[in-house]
C-alpha cells in the first residue's frame, strides 16, 4: 500500500457571539454516512496555517476580514482510501464571528457534491447527539474553550477519527 505525503490542514473552531459553534455535515468517501467537522482544509505550498485558513474560509463561508485567533490543537492522522495511506497534519484555530450563512461561491464543485447541510451547533447540542462529529472529542474540547480551561497540554488529540470511519 502506498503511502501519499502528509496533508497540512487548517480548520476553525468558528464561536458566535451565543457561544454556538459552526460545522459542516460532510459526506466523505472513507467515512461510512456523514460527518459533522469545522470549516477549513488544506495548505497550499508555501502557506501559512493562519493564511490558509483565512482563504479557506473566505472559499467555503464567504467570510472576509476574518481574526484568527490562538492554535487551539493539533491532530495527527492517517486514513486509508484507494488503497493508499494518507497521513493528516490538521491545526485548529479559535476565530470568532457573528452569525452568518454561508456562501458557497468559492466552493468547488467536489466539495459542494460532498457538503449536506451546515449549522451552528450549542454545546449541549454536541454533547447529545449522536450524529458522528471529528474530532470525536469535540464536544470536550468545545467546553474547555468555551470555559477558558484549556492549556498547551490538552494540545495534542489523539484517536481523532469518527467511529464511522470506514477504510476503503
Amino acid at each position: 500500500m502506498k503511502t501519499l505525503p502528509t496533508r497540512n490542514v487548517a480548520r476553525a473552531i468558528l464561536i458566535n457571539d451565543k457561544h454556538q459553534c459552526f460545522l459542516f455535515k460532510l459526506k466523505l468517501p472513507w467515512i461510512s454516512g456523514a460527518v459533522w467537522m469545522a470549516a477549513g482544509g488544506g495548505m497550499e505550498a508555501g502557506e501559512s496555517p493562519q493564511k490558509a485558513l483565512i482563504r479557506e474560509l473566505y472559499e467555503e463561508t464567504g467570510l472576509t476580514n476574518v481574526d484568527v485567533g490562538n492554535l487551539l490543537w493539533e491532530c495527527r492522522f492517517s486514513f486509508q482510501y484507494n488503497n493508499e495511506i494518507r497521513p493528516i497534519y490538521e491545526r485548529y484555530y479559535l476565530v470568532k464571528t457573528q452569525d452568518f450563512k454561508p456562501s458557497f461561491e468559492g466552493m468547488a464543485q467536489y466539495e459542494i457534491d460532498s457538503l449536506v447541510e451546515f449549522r451552528w451547533w450549542s454545546l449541549t447540542e454536541l454533547q447529545t447527539t449522536t450524529d458522528y462529529v471529528s474530532p470525536k472529542q469535540l464536544p470536550t474540547l468545545l467546553s474547555q474553550i468555551l470555559e477558558a480551561t484549556f492549556s498547551d497540554r490538552d494540545l495534542i488529540i489523539t484517536d481523532p477519527l469518527p467511529t464511522n470511519y470506514a477504510p476503503c
